[in-house]
C-alpha cells in the first residue's frame, strides 16, 4: 500500500489549525477561541485563612472553556476528614450558552475602569481574593477583588467608582456561579 505522506501531513496540519481557530458566530456574536484548553471565563479564589493543604487542592471555582465545557464544584460529602480531592462537575454549553455567558462577563469587565485590576484591601482580615479572568471578544483581563463577598456597604475612604466596580463584580459572580436557568433554553447539556 502506497502512502502519500505530504498529502496526509497537509490534511493533519489543516485540521490542527482549524481546532484552535476563533469562532466568529456571525452578526452580533462574540468571537472566541474554541480550543478545549483555553479558558474564556474563569473565577478562582486566592488566599484567605485556609489550611495549607487547601492550596494544593484548590481549583478555579468556575471555568468556561472554548469548546463549551463548563466546570464548577460538584456535590460535596459531609464527612471528616474530607476526600483528598474536591468533587467537580462539568457540562457542555452550546454556542448560544457560551455567547450568553461571555456577554454577561464582558459587559461587566468592560465597564470597570482599566486602572482597577486590583481592588485592594478593605480592612477585613483573612478573607479570600476572588480572581475574575475574561479572555474573549477582544478582552483579555484579570481583576482581583479582595474580600469581594464581604462588602455590604461602602467603607469610609473607598472611592465611589471602586465601590460600583465591586458591586458589579459581586453581581457577576453571583450570576455565573448561581442557577443556570438564565441561559438560553436548550443551551445546557447534561
Amino acid at each position: 500500500m502506497k502512502v502519500r505522506l505530504p498529502a496526509a501531513l497537509v490534511l493533519l496540519l489543516s485540521l490542527a489549525a482549524c481546532a484552535d481557530s476563533p469562532v466568529d458566530p456571525g452578526a452580533g456574536g462574540i468571537e472566541h477561541p474554541t480550543a478545549p484548553d483555553v479558558a474564556l471565563v474563569q473565577i478562582s479564589y486566592e488566599g484567605g485563612f485556609v489550611p495549607v493543604g487547601w492550596t494544593y487542592t484548590n481549583f478555579p471555582f468556575y471555568s468556561l472553556y472554548g469548546d463549551g465545557t463548563l466546570v464548577v464544584p460538584g456535590a460535596q460529602i459531609e464527612i471528616y476528614p474530607g476526600p483528598a480531592l474536591p468533587a467537580i462537575s462539568s457540562r457542555l454549553v452550546d454556542e448560544a450558552g457560551i455567547q450568553a455567558i461571555l456577554e454577561q462577563a464582558i459587559d461587566v469587565v468592560r465597564n470597570i475602569p482599566a486602572d482597577l485590576n486590583d481592588l485592594g484591601f478593605m480592612n477585613i482580615a483573612d478573607a479570600s481574593t476572588p480572581v475574575i479572568t475574561v479572555s474573549a471578544g477582544g478582552v483579555d483581563r484579570t481583576i482581583r477583588a479582595y474580600a469581594l463577598g464581604e462588602l455590604t456597604e461602602r467603607p469610609d475612604g473607598m472611592p465611589e467608582r471602586e465601590y460600583q466596580a465591586r458591586l458589579s463584580l459581586q453581581e457577576l459572580v453571583a450570576t455565573l456561579t448561581g442557577p443556570t436557568d438564565w441561559l438560553p433554553d436548550g443551551s445546557r447539556g447534561p
